[in-house]
């Protein structure tokens, strides 16, 4: 048995450490990140094990790969384009901030596991608190999921996919989000669960949420609009289980 430990120059200037791509792929390693974000960026991260954790004080990167089997994932993930988080079998417990640069590719996000649960916070960015396009997509089975979003940019475009089986399923949106919704769960059926929030805008703007039930499914848009605009947005969240609630809280 041996440890191995990677240990990085401090940077010249007063910026953080550029590192161009780290790569691991070592099986049977438990991964253990110090926490780097404030000190060091990473153009590409990519850590992959079997069979054991992978655990991260905090690191931040263009692009993140994340990858074990068997073994949990847990930590703080700062991404400005692609983040991964994949394993099986085991939990994912993640703080991810998603940042957009407004004139790139939405940014994305994905977490799969199976027969093990998800629960992530998610922050969604922007230079300007404003605008940007985001991709979430949330998977896992036979176990429930929480995901919830702790911030997010007004104006901004979010596509989410979060699904389970046989389990629970909530996510929690923040105020700003604008779009269409559907929530989908067969037995015990869907909810949506509404609560009074303020403008995130600041303007006194009214939120207006229309929603539309059938067998197992809930549908619906939600918009800020005031005196001079009848507001909307293009983004799209769905969450869908079976067998299990299926909760959606705006």
């Amino acid at each position: 048995m041996f440890d191995v430990t990677l240990t990085l120059p401090a940077s010249a200037s007063e910026d953080a450490l550029y590192i161009k791509n780290l790569e691991t792929s070592a099986p049977l390693f438990r991964h253990e990140v110090a926490a780097l974000s404030d000190t060091v960026f990473f153009g590409s991260i990519s850590l992959n094990t079997l069979n054991f954790p992978i655990n991260v004080q905090s690191v931040a990167a263009e692009t993140g790969v994340f990858t074990t089997a068997n073994g949990p994932i847990k930590g703080h993930f700062h991404s400005t384009s692609s983040l991964k988080l994949i394993t099986t079998n085991m939990n994912i417990d993640a703080d991810v901030d998603l940042f957009h640069n407004e004139s790139a590719k939405p940014s994305d996000l994905v977490m799969t596991t199976a027969n093990a649960p998800i629960n992530a916070r998610v922050s969604l960015t922007t230079a300007s608190g404003y605008g940007g396009e985001f991709g979430v997509d949330t998977q896992t089975a036979n176990a429930p999921f929480t995901l919830t979003y702790v911030n997010s940019p007004v104006y901004s475009q979010l596509n989410s996919k979060a699904k389970t089986a046989n389990a629970p399923a909530t996510v929690h949106l923040h105020s700003a989000f604008e779009g269409s919704f559907s929530i989908s769960s067969s037995f015990l059926g869907p909810s949506l669960e509404q609560h009074r929030v303020e403008d995130p805008t600041g303007k006194g703007r009214e939120r207006h949420v229309t929603t539309s039930r059938s067998r197992g499914n809930i549908q619906g848009s939600v918009r800020w609009v005031d005196a001079e605009h009848n507001g909307g947005g293009t983004g799209l969240v769905q969450v869908s289980t079976t067998l299990s609630p299926a909760r959606l809280i705006l």
